[in-house]
């Protein structure tokens, strides 16, 4: 062999060797790559359980949101009976009021008639029922306004926490 073919030959053992390296090299980014897509594919599985507890959590949140909006609904019609209510006791103290000016009057009234004609002991008992009807009923409209107030300040809170929600 002449001394030509011989580099040759050397200069291709050395490309042979070059080539098994780098087809050594090759294998094992293939392998790197298999591991790669095996943990891809993992992550993908696990995205996909995620995307549907997610949907999930979507659709309970639709539903509180819902459910909220109802809530908000009965509160305003409760609010309106409220506001109602307010009115019919505030008309009814007015009223109270204004008997209990009269009634004033009426005392006074009797208690000059007493000392000038020296009432009866009838007179006298007639008077004291009715004291007693008037401070009856004077303590029943405090009664009914004290339901009130109590029922006023719990939708005020009911309210107040709504909103906060809402916010």
């Amino acid at each position: 062999m002449s001394e030509e073919m011989k580099r040759e030959l050397s200069s291709l053992k050395d490309d042979v060797s070059v080539l098994r390296t780098d087809v050594s090299v090759l294998k094992t980014d293939v392998s790197v790559l298999k591991t790669d897509v095996s943990v891809l594919k993992t992550d993908v599985s696990v995205l996909k359980t995620d995307v549907s507890v997610l949907k999930t959590d979507v659709s309970v949140l639709k539903t509180d949101v819902n459910v909220l909006k109802t809530d908000v609904s009965v509160l305003k019609t409760d609010v309106g009976g409220i506001k109602s209510d307010v009115g019919n006791l505030t008309s009814l103290a007015r009223n109270t009021a204004k008997a209990l000016s009269c009634l004033i009057g009426d005392i006074a009234e009797m208690k000059r008639d007493m000392k000038r004609d020296m009432c009866t002991k009838a007179d006298f008992s007639t008077l004291v029922t009715r004291m007693d009807g008037f401070a009856d009923m004077l303590q029943d409209s405090r009664w009914d306004w004290g339901k009130q107030k109590v029922r006023l300040d719990e939708h005020e809170k009911r309210i107040t926490i709504l909103e906060a929600k809402r916010a």
